[in-house]
């Protein structure tokens, strides 16, 4: 008979009254009962709070923490407080409007102490605000977990993931000084610093629910241009193309070089001088030490563009041409 690991469920809330109850529920659905559920509220202004202290008075495996001024606010800095509050043998990040399926803890478990894994991959649903239209999010991996997960081939949301504390101990966790892709950069840099040597495996059972709606920042992101968030896509870039040199892997490369053109086109064409020159900086002196010809190109495509105020499409047309 398998042990019975104490796992962490960690969630961060904010404004969340009415839906945390539905997760927090599904936590106590578990079949697997040998958790605890950390709750870091990051400053709610509604009753957020009194929800979830009518579960913690029913449940002591609940527990409920108002983030601390030493993390920084937002949905990160919650999640790294709960991790150092956390005492269990393996961790879970969730967010309080997803669902966990009955069995999610009991299979990661499982299949972790099975195998001696450093991580589960677990397969789920998205779906809309009222848990309705399912559609399965089927992960597959194509020999390299870093490669398939940023360039896109491969999506994985946070409930997927299921840790050996041991093991995440060994990273630096959330940065907490982005505005956006927090989630793909911890997860990008865990892959590539462990590539080739983490024990995982994806499991495809389907054990929680993705829930998008309006009050879902991945599926609101792209409805404005937001100067913060095209920065902190293009720093993700900047650095997993700087990894992509260090493997010498071209899909790699040129997956995040298109993403910074794309960024920088972007945000020249918003009139946000201080993103495209931050991303115009970046990528020349990048590439002017690695590929001088694209570099050169680049830099007077750039110079241009500012002169201009935004790309002339045959120059930018020119510079679609070019990969790595």
């Amino acid at each position: 008979m398998l042990a019975k690991p104490l796992v962490s469920i960690i969630i961060p809330t904010y404004n969340r009254a009415e839906l945390i109850g539905e997760t927090i529920d599904s936590i106590i659905s578990q079949t697997y009962k040998n958790w605890e559920c950390i709750i870091v509220d990051d400053g709610s202004t509604d009753h957020t709070a009194e929800v979830i202290e009518n579960y913690c008075n029913k449940d002591t495996r609940i527990k409920y923490y108002v983030r601390k001024k030493k993390y920084m606010a937002g949905g990160n800095g919650a999640r790294n407080y709960g991790f150092d509050l956390s005492k269990g043998e393996y961790v879970q990040w969730f967010d309080s409007d997803d669902i966990m399926l009955p069995n999610k803890i009991n299979d990661d478990v499982q299949e972790a102490i099975k195998y001696n894994l450093d991580f589960v991959i677990s397969s789920g649903y998205s779906s809309n605000f009222n848990l309705k239209n399912l559609r399965k999010k089927v992960i597959t991996i194509n020999d390299d977990l870093y490669i398939n997960y940023t360039t896109w081939q491969t999506e994985i949301f946070l409930p997927s993931l299921f840790f050996l504390k041991q093991f995440i101990s060994k990273f630096d966790l959330f940065d907490e000084t982005l505005s956006r892709g927090q989630e793909n950069e911890f997860f990008s840099r865990v892959f590539f610093l462990s590539r080739n040597l983490a024990k995982y495996k994806v499991s495809r059972k389907y054990n929680y629910i993705y829930r998008q709606h309006g009050g879902n920042k991945k599926t609101n992101q792209k409805k404005s241009y937001v100067s913060s968030y095209i920065k902190s896509f293009a720093y993700l870039s900047l650095v997993n193309m700087e990894r992509g040199f260090k493997i010498k892997n071209k899909e790699v490369l040129n997956f995040h070089f298109n993403n910074l053109k794309k960024y920088f086109f972007l945000s020249l064409n918003n009139k946000d001088i201080k993103v495209s020159k931050f991303i115009y900086l970046n990528l020349t002196k990048k590439l002017l030490a690695t590929n001088l010809k694209i570099g050169i190109i680049f830099c007077i495509v750039g110079f241009c563009s500012f002169i201009k105020g935004q790309t002339p499409y045959k120059l930018k047309k020119t510079l679609a041409n070019y990969s790595l």
